[in-house]
């Protein structure tokens, strides 16, 4: 009924229906959940994107089944403002937090940009930098060049003050790995 195969006429509305029905059961529900959302987020047929819809069922993704994959769609949802739904920086660093250390970065440069209607604030893109360097996966050497990119770049003594932590921070992951 999606895509019309088989001869059967495309149903947006048929999709929702069978859709629902799965979510009843058990072994399917996850799946059927996360289909839902991706209907009320894209559309199907005369069934028109609906952002509250989308985010009711991918709240309930999340808070019933798979937490990651949920957080990482409610982060794309709010940073592409998918569904007509307004973009919001805020709500993409609060779920991309929750995925660990892999989007530390990506929340920095968030901050560091001023991306997604936040607010740029070089301090606290310099607090996920230096949290990404205590999961040793960034090297001091990035960074120092991102701390340069950044909207610190006016205060020396800030940038200077976060650079020793950050080197404190790797000269303690070193130790750790010649001992």
């Amino acid at each position: 009924y999606r895509y019309g195969k088989g001869g059967v006429q495309p149903d947006g509305q048929k999709v929702v229906e069978l859709y629902e029905k799965l979510a009843e059961i058990e072994s399917t529900s996850d799946k059927a959940i996360f289909k839902l959302a991706e209907i009320y987020t894209e559309g199907c047929g005369k069934v028109k994107p609906d952002a509250k819809k989308a985010v009711e069922y991918l709240n309930k993704a999340y808070d019933e089944y798979d937490r990651t994959e949920a957080a990482y769609e409610l982060a794309e949802f709010y940073r592409l403002g998918k569904a007509g739904i307004k973009t919001d920086g805020y709500k993409v660093i609060k779920y991309l937090s929750e995925l660990g250390s892999r989007y530390l970065t990506t929340i920095a440069e968030i901050y560091r940009d001023g991306k997604y209607n936040v607010k740029a604030d070089g301090h606290r893109a310099i607090e996920y930098l230096i949290e990404k360097t205590k999961c040793k996966t960034c090297t001091l050497d990035e960074l120092a060049k991102r701390y340069l990119q950044s909207s610190l770049d006016d205060d020396e003594n800030n940038v200077n003050e976060f650079f020793s932590e950050a080197q404190e921070i790797c000269n303690v992951y070193v130790f750790r790995e010649i001992a």
